[in-house]
């Protein structure tokens, strides 16, 4: 299977982030010169690509499963084991990927935040 094109990859950040394809298009292609309806129409298209919703699935897995462990240390009042985060972080986001998806690593602190006086 071919890798995702650099803006195909951020699109699929950019879904996670906003929840809405239309707009995560415009953050991520040139749109100034486009009516709305070729916006909508060229984000449909994107999410109908099998790479990218496969992209889009794993993401939201990798995130589900850190908010799910969040959302256990916060449950659980466990202060001692917060690294058990980190080094889940490390393993699902390798030097090689923390390059490609900057705006996931930056969730798992958005996630984490609300729950950093449990944690940390």
């Amino acid at each position: 299977m071919s890798q995702l094109t650099i803006k195909q990859e951020k699109f699929c950040h950019a879904y996670i982030e906003t929840g809405n394809a239309s707009e995560a298009y415009r953050m991520v292609y040139d749109c100034d010169n486009m009516q709305a309806s070729t916006i909508n129409r060229k984000a449909a298209e994107l999410l109908e690509n099998g790479k990218i919703t496969a992209r889009i699935k794993q993401l939201q897995d990798e995130l589900k499963a850190l908010t799910d462990l969040c959302l256990e240390f916060y449950d659980k009042g466990r202060r001692d084991e917060h690294n058990t985060i980190v080094e889940l972080a490390k393993k699902v986001f390798d030097e090689r990927e923390a390059k490609k998806r900057p705006r996931s690593i930056n969730n798992i602190y958005i996630i984490s935040k609300p729950y950093s006086r449990f944690l940390f």
